[in-house]
């Protein structure tokens, strides 16, 4: 439930090193001796990352700046330990060099508050208030808004209001005060709210203000008692309390949000809307707000209404909203819009913050039938993925998607060595479904390009690897099948059945293998109980001529007569 709430520390603000949520990686290496830490192989990105995390909360600057040097060897243009490099600088006041840094990134991203608002901080810290004023404002500015854009607003203003009220600038620093904490009244800056009007003399208003903030505190102990309800899963006792921290400071946005969202993970969806929606009346841009108000809205079947906030959240986090509005675009028909913000936010953007918006939307003209418009931007996606391959070599999320997008255009060579790259770099301890679906795509080309034992090499370790899962047992015996491995085949196929037996799929093939056998009364039945199950499997049949046999000796078309015949005889009964 808790939203950001001023300061951070360094770790946090200044290494770059959030999840999609902006949560921190957490720290579980502290107890590692910091002479063994140079002894430890960094693995992936992602542990070296938690590495330099640790050497610098333990103020071993020099040896972390050594390991970030290190990565930035093979990983020149990685804006992450570019950022960590910055930082570091920034910690050993070596100014300069961090300032050169940190301008680069601004140039590569200048849609990211975040580095304006570190170039500041670092300005302020080499004693160029004119310049932190400058880079301070621009973070403000940046029409990024995501949650995680929201941290660096923030500090940036709360920044700025200390400048300004050091250079006896009141007026402008109450404008960030206050900003700050109409968004956030559980922010630490009221302190300097309070400073501010004793400077002015104004005692009329900072008599408001404590008021106002004694309120704001009381309301915060509800809020933090509800949250502790809802830890313990009590949540009409949470709903209680957050009613009450809203009757005692209802201008806080977040405690509106915290009591819809509750009633909508209850599906109580008309009281979720109207909490939501007096959340979104009080912080209009907040991605959290909206993303709850587009699923009460899908929820209520409200879906033009939902479709309108899905709208609006594009305009704000188009990574977080993307799905939801391409599904709601897909039921509306609105094809047209969804390509045209696409397009604009792609134009805008150029694939900085956002390289897969051209694969999404070369899949969405493909689905739609517009084959010439979806091959134009699978090129683009291919060329921007290959951008970040370049910037980041070791980054396995790109290698997946662009192998993604050469399988799309049928260029399967080049979607298997990505592939490949992909299963070299990705960390299966830390991703192990990820890790096995990149496996699974991999066999799958190699099944298309007649390469049937490596598929089956990898099916099977699949299996072994995830005994409980019935697909991977399915693909290993039509594998075998294409091989002409029929035996084995058919011991693989009933250990599938065994698992799920009303796999459509896994009848399907288990029918072709028994005509394949010569077992046509077998391949008859399991055919009829995969059309019971998924009637479209007779059209694949026909189109697949897999059993031809069947369907020229007329058995397939006297069966479905007869069921016919049976269906009508049990509907007049």
């Amino acid at each position: 439930m808790a939203s950001p709430a001023g300061k951070t520390d360094f770790a946090r603000k200044n290494t770059g090193n959030e999840h999609n949520d902006g949560s921190l990686v957490q720290d579980n290496l502290t107890a590692i001796p910091s002479e063994q830490i140079e002894t430890i192989d960094s693995g992936s990105l992602e542990t070296a990352a938690e590495l330099i995390n640790i050497l610098i909360n333990k103020n071993l600057l020099t040896e972390a700046l050594g390991m970030v040097d290190r990565i930035l060897e093979k990983e020149s243009k990685n804006p992450v330990f570019l950022l960590k490099k910055a930082s570091i600088l920034q910690e050993m006041r070596r100014y300069e060099e961090a300032l050169v840094i940190f301008a680069a990134l601004t140039r590569k991203d200048p849609d990211n508050p975040r580095y304006y608002y570190l170039m500041g901080e670092c300005s302020k810290a080499a004693g160029n208030t004119k310049n932190a004023l400058k880079q301070l404002r621009k973070s403000i500015e940046c029409p990024r808004r995501d949650i995680v854009s929201l941290y660096d607003e923030f500090d940036a203003r709360e920044s700025l209001a200390f400048i300004y009220y050091d250079q006896n600038k009141h007026d402008d620093a109450l404008e960030q005060v206050k900003e700050i904490i109409r968004k956030n009244s559980r922010h630490p800056i009221w302190r300097l709210y309070f400073k501010i009007l004793e400077s002015k003399n104004d005692l009329a208003e900072l008599e408001n203000a404590k008021l106002s903030y004694k309120r704001a505190k009381s309301a915060e102990k509800f809020y933090l008692r509800a949250d502790d309800n809802l830890l313990r899963g009590e949540r009409e006792k949470a709903v209680e309390y957050l009613r009450k921290a809203i009757a005692t400071y209802p201008g806080e946005p977040e405690y509106h949000y915290a009591i819809g969202n509750i009633h909508l993970e209850s599906k109580d969806f008309d009281l979720s809307e109207f909490y939501l929606t007096r959340a979104i009346e009080i912080f209009p841009e907040n991605e959290r707000y909206l993303l709850a108000l587009t699923g009460c809205y899908i929820g209520m079947n409200k879906t033009e209404a939902a479709y309108e906030t899905a709208r609006k959240g594009m305009s704000v986090s188009p990574g977080n909203f993307l799905d939801s509005y391409e599904l709601l675009c897909r039921k509306l028909g609105k094809s047209g819009d969804f390509k045209d913000i696409l397009d604009r936010i792609y134009q805008k953007d150029k694939g900085r913050k956002f390289p897969l918006l051209p694969y999404r939307l070369a899949i969405f003209l493909k689905d739609t039938n517009k084959p010439d418009e979806s091959k134009k931007w699978f090129e683009l996606a291919i060329k921007n993925l290959k951008a970040k391959i370049t910037e980041s070599p070791s980054n396995w999320e790109n290698y997946a998607w662009l192998a993604d997008a050469y399988k799309e255009t049928g260029k399967l060579s080049s979607a298997l060595v990505n592939y490949n790259n992909a299963r070299e770099y990705i960390n299966d301890r830390q991703y192990p479904l990820r890790a096995s679906i990149l496996e699974k795509k991999t066999a799958e080309i190699f099944t298309v390009t007649g390469r049937y034992d490596e598929a089956i090499k990898i099916y099977r370790q699949l299996a072994k690897k995830h005994p409980e899962a019935p697909e991977y047992l399915r693909e290993l015996g039509i594998n075998l099948i294409r091989k002409g491995s029929l035996k084995r085949a058919e011991a693989q196929l009933e250990k599938a059945l065994g698992l799920d037996e009303r796999d459509s799929l896994t009848l399907y093939y288990t029918s072709i293998l028994n005509c394949r056998m010569q077992n046509i009364s077998r391949s008859v039945k399991f055919l009829i109980n995969a059309i019971a199950i998924n009637p479209g499997i007779l059209d694949t049949a026909k189109r697949e001529e897999l059993l031809e046999p069947l369907f020229s000796a007329g058995l397939i078309d006297n069966i479905i007569k007869r069921e016919e015949l049976d269906r009508k005889f049990r509907n007049l009964a």
